[in-house]
């Protein structure tokens, strides 16, 4: 089990209650907005929410961090969950806006996890995949720039 006092120094905890700032940031309730499709969302979380109604709602749209969750919570139909592929265009999207995030992001080696931290420990959650997510888009990232050096080096 993942002891959460070592969040920063063995892994990231990807958890809006985190305690590494990019964990914090990462986390899908952080007030990082971003547009994508024309629409301008808050957060991730808002975003996650408004994917799984049937209209558009421009309040959700504002919202981040629990008020998002429980507002979407009320209104959303959970047989419309979005895709692994929709979301990590979300995050593309968000990093892209926020530059910072991304910079400290690719600067990172250390595993990426998601847990929530209860009374001191750590309890998992179903949602491990978004910490995953990430890491892949980091992964991505490091052989992107490892084949361009290898090009320009004629390797």
């Amino acid at each position: 089990m993942i002891d959460p006092e070592n969040d920063g120094y063995t892994h990231i905890n990807v958890y809006s209650k985190g305690r590494t700032q990019l964990g914090r940031m990462l986390s899908n309730f952080a007030a990082t907005p971003f547009e994508i499709e024309g629409l301008t969302f808050a957060s991730v979380e808002a975003w996650w929410y408004w994917q799984m109604m049937e209209k558009d709602d421009a309040h959700l749209r504002t919202l981040t961090g629990w008020q998002a969750k429980k507002y979407g919570k009320n209104l959303w139909l959970p047989h419309k969950a979005p895709t692994k592929a929709a979301l990590k265009r979300v995050y593309l999207r968000k990093v892209q806006k926020h530059k910072g995030i991304f910079s400290l992001l690719i600067h990172s080696e250390l595993p990426l996890e998601h847990y929530y931290v209860y009374f001191g420990k750590a309890v998992d959650t179903k949602w491990l995949w978004t910490a995953k997510l990430w890491e892949e888009i980091r992964q991505e990232y490091w052989d992107t720039c490892r084949s361009r050096e290898e090009l320009q080096n004629g390797s």
